[in-house]
């Protein structure tokens, strides 16, 4: 199998019908933003990863210009089947008509219970992106 490396893309060429791992080469180059909504607020999670990887489906064309500075949204360009990120920091921001005590609420509820809590508090979500920035690094994986 060859390898070739196309705009900082490391690339093993094969066929398209099998599944691969693209993964970040350094740390800190994975930002994944979740955007919830409820009536007229909204409320945002951004979670900067230090490593990771997602496994997707067929082979990942890459827009003709990767820039890693700019990076790319996983999310929105391939069909992820499955995520695996480690040590993570978590930042949260609010938009619309909360009181501090509503934002401290939320965000302690979320931290036990995740989107679940979310969603029992009747706040919906509305996106995710996966952003992966830098040099990265693409297999077949078998899955």
């Amino acid at each position: 199998m060859s390898t070739s490396k196309i705009d900082g893309v490391e690339c093993e060429e094969s066929d398209d019908d099998m599944t691969y791992k693209i993964s970040t080469k350094n740390k800190n180059s994975i930002s994944e933003q979740e955007r919830w909504k409820k009536g007229e607020n909204h409320f945002y999670i951004t979670r900067t990863w230090r490593w990771g990887y997602v496994i997707v489906n067929g082979n990942p064309i890459f827009p003709d210009v990767y820039s890693p500075e700019s990076g790319i949204d996983v999310n929105d360009t391939f069909d992820v089947i499955d995520v695996s990120f480690d040590d993570g920091d978590i930042e949260y921001e609010f938009i619309g008509d909360l009181s501090e005590e509503e934002q401290g609420q939320i965000i302690e509820r979320y931290e036990e219970e995740f989107d679940e809590a979310l969603e029992d508090l009747d706040w919906r979500p509305k996106d995710t992106e996966c952003w992966f920035f830098g040099e990265l690094e693409i297999t077949k994986f078998k899955y």
